[in-house]
Protein backbone atom coordinates (compact mmCIF):
# COMPACT_ATOMS: atom_id res chain seq x y z
CA UNK A 1 0.00 0.00 0.00
CA UNK A 2 1.21 3.48 -0.82
CA UNK A 3 0.01 6.36 1.33
CA UNK A 4 0.67 9.86 0.04
CA UNK A 5 -0.27 12.82 2.23
CA UNK A 6 0.00 16.35 0.97
CA UNK A 7 0.70 18.72 3.84
CA UNK A 8 0.57 22.45 3.29
CA UNK A 9 3.09 23.15 6.03
CA UNK A 10 6.57 24.12 4.95
CA UNK A 11 7.84 25.01 8.42
CA UNK A 12 11.62 24.54 8.76
CA UNK A 13 11.19 22.63 12.03
CA UNK A 14 9.20 19.91 10.25
CA UNK A 15 12.10 19.27 7.89
CA UNK A 16 14.37 18.58 10.87
CA UNK A 17 12.09 16.12 12.66
CA UNK A 18 13.21 12.53 12.73
CA UNK A 19 10.46 10.08 11.80
CA UNK A 20 8.95 8.30 14.79
CA UNK A 21 6.62 5.35 15.21
CA UNK A 22 3.20 6.00 13.67
CA UNK A 23 4.18 9.31 12.06
CA UNK A 24 3.49 10.53 8.57
CA UNK A 25 5.77 13.47 7.84
CA UNK A 26 5.44 15.83 4.89
CA UNK A 27 7.58 15.03 1.86
CA UNK A 28 8.89 11.80 3.42
CA UNK A 29 8.35 8.40 1.80
CA UNK A 30 8.21 5.63 4.38
CA UNK A 31 7.20 2.02 4.58
CA UNK A 32 5.62 -0.35 7.08
CA UNK A 33 7.12 -3.83 7.31
CA UNK A 34 5.71 -6.72 9.35
CA UNK A 35 4.69 -10.36 8.91
CA UNK A 36 1.45 -11.08 7.09
CA UNK A 37 -1.95 -10.83 8.78
CA UNK A 38 -0.97 -8.46 11.61
CA UNK A 39 -2.96 -5.39 10.50
CA UNK A 40 -0.58 -3.31 8.36
CA UNK A 41 -3.31 -2.35 5.89
CA UNK A 42 -5.78 -1.50 8.64
CA UNK A 43 -3.20 0.69 10.37
CA UNK A 44 -2.28 2.50 7.14
CA UNK A 45 -5.93 3.05 6.19
CA UNK A 46 -6.69 4.36 9.69
CA UNK A 47 -3.75 6.76 9.34
CA UNK A 48 -5.10 7.89 5.96
CA UNK A 49 -8.55 8.56 7.44
CA UNK A 50 -6.99 10.36 10.42
CA UNK A 51 -5.06 12.72 8.14
CA UNK A 52 -8.06 13.29 5.87
CA UNK A 53 -10.41 14.28 8.72
CA UNK A 54 -7.76 16.15 10.70
CA UNK A 55 -8.58 14.45 14.02
CA UNK A 56 -6.55 12.18 16.25
CA UNK A 57 -7.30 8.47 15.94
CA UNK A 58 -5.28 5.73 17.64
CA UNK A 59 -3.97 8.37 20.08
CA UNK A 60 -1.78 9.96 17.39
CA UNK A 61 -2.11 13.72 17.00
CA UNK A 62 -2.81 15.37 13.65
CA UNK A 63 -1.03 18.68 13.18
CA UNK A 64 -2.89 19.65 10.01
CA UNK A 65 -5.67 18.15 7.91
CA UNK A 66 -4.43 17.16 4.47
CA UNK A 67 -5.53 15.47 1.27
CA UNK A 68 -4.59 11.80 1.09
CA UNK A 69 -4.19 9.40 -1.81
CA UNK A 70 -4.26 5.68 -1.01
CA UNK A 71 -2.97 3.25 -3.63
CA UNK A 72 -3.44 -0.42 -2.81
CA UNK A 73 -1.65 -3.04 -4.87
CA UNK A 74 -3.15 -5.90 -2.84
CA UNK A 75 -6.86 -5.22 -2.44
CA UNK A 76 -9.35 -4.37 -5.14
CA UNK A 77 -11.46 -1.22 -4.97
CA UNK A 78 -14.45 -2.97 -3.34
CA UNK A 79 -12.29 -4.45 -0.55
CA UNK A 80 -10.57 -1.11 0.02
CA UNK A 81 -13.94 0.64 0.37
CA UNK A 82 -15.23 -2.12 2.68
CA UNK A 83 -12.21 -1.65 4.96
CA UNK A 84 -12.56 2.14 4.92
CA UNK A 85 -16.26 1.90 5.79
CA UNK A 86 -15.43 -0.41 8.71
CA UNK A 87 -12.81 2.06 10.00
CA UNK A 88 -15.26 4.95 9.68
CA UNK A 89 -18.01 2.99 11.45
CA UNK A 90 -15.66 2.01 14.29
CA UNK A 91 -14.51 5.61 14.85
CA UNK A 92 -17.90 7.27 14.26
CA UNK A 93 -16.86 9.08 11.07
CA UNK A 94 -19.40 9.95 8.38
CA UNK A 95 -18.45 9.65 4.70
CA UNK A 96 -19.10 13.35 4.11
CA UNK A 97 -16.09 14.20 6.31
CA UNK A 98 -13.80 12.43 3.83
CA UNK A 99 -15.28 13.87 0.64
CA UNK A 100 -12.62 15.88 -1.17
CA UNK A 101 -9.90 14.81 1.27
CA UNK A 102 -9.42 11.04 0.81
CA UNK A 103 -8.86 9.51 -2.61
CA UNK A 104 -8.38 5.84 -3.47
CA UNK A 105 -6.58 4.65 -6.57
Amino acid sequence: MILVARHHLAHPVLRQLQPFRGAVLPHVLSGLVAPGDVGKTTLQLTQAVKLAIGRALLRLRVHQRCKVLVISLEDDRAELHRRLLAICWHHGIVKAELRGWLYCG
